[in-house]
């Protein structure tokens, strides 16, 4: 998570379970991460340094292969939203979250919810409103 220059939250992926969290930038050039993870349900963390996966990449080659396989998914997960969110209104993007996360409205905050898909709270509820009438 980020914050805009008027200190507001930038939600910049939602994840599923099953989807890793984190920055693959920082851990390419080995450098702070610029964005924070948030937990907003239970979740388990797995933390390793960039050293410690090179090193399991090398002694146990199906390891590495299972870790190229989830890069090209993140990655993949990451181009459809950026195409998504230049192609999509916002009713749009929010159908393919919450076909993406069933119950999503009841996990976490509306208010996530509207930053990740770049909208106020108000729009959200509005989108959520015409919605139910349809």
């Amino acid at each position: 998570m980020k914050t805009s220059p008027d200190a507001q939250e930038i939600n910049k992926s939602i994840t599923a379970p099953g989807q890793i969290a984190g920055s693959l930038k920082s851990a390419i050039d080995k450098s702070p991460a610029l964005i924070a993870c948030q937990a907003l349900t239970d979740v388990v963390v797995v933390e390793i340094t960039v050293e410690d996966l090179a090193s399991l990449r090398k002694q146990f080659p199906d390891f590495s292969e299972f870790m190229y396989k989830t890069v090209e998914r993140e990655y993949t997960r990451l181009e459809e939203s950026l195409i998504d969110l230049l192609s999509k209104n916002a009713t749009e993007r929010y159908l393919i979250l919450r076909k993406n996360i069933k119950n999503i409205d009841q996990l976490i905050p509306q208010f996530q919810i509207a930053s990740h898909l770049g909208i106020t709270p108000i729009q959200l509820s509005r989108i959520r409103k015409k919605l139910l009438r349809e």
